[in-house]
């Protein structure tokens, strides 16, 4: 969090200042946990990775059940985590796909926001 908060004082007056125009401050905006999540099944899919292995912590996620309702979710393409992706234009969601001519989630047009 201090990294986040050097970086907004040293380019920005204020933090509502900080515009999405700007790479940086749209992915610090766009960090949260259900992208990450999203992401590492894309990637464990582009990578001929089992995705079931992302979610094998009992512990993780609230537990085995929450991790399984996760991964199908996933399989779905109806995660939360991937409209932060697709915010961040890494990827497409199913319906912006079909109109823009491009390949949904798990496709990703990029790996990284920057």
């Amino acid at each position: 969090m201090e990294a986040i908060k050097q970086y907004l004082d040293e380019h920005f007056h204020d933090q509502l200042s900080c515009g999405l125009e700007d790479p940086t401050c749209r992915a610090i905006f766009q960090i949260d946990d259900p992208a990450a999540t999203a992401w590492s099944y894309a990637a464990a899919l582009e990578c001929g990775v089992p995705t079931e292995i992302l979610f094998c912590d009992h512990e993780s996620f609230g537990g085995l059940k929450q991790s399984r309702e996760i991964h199908h979710m996933l399989s779905l393409n109806a995660y939360i985590g991937i409209n932060s992706l697709a915010a961040s234009g890494m990827t497409c969601q199913r319906t912006a796909a079909k109109f823009l001519g491009k390949k949904p989630f798990p496709h990703m047009e990029k790996w990284m926001q920057i």
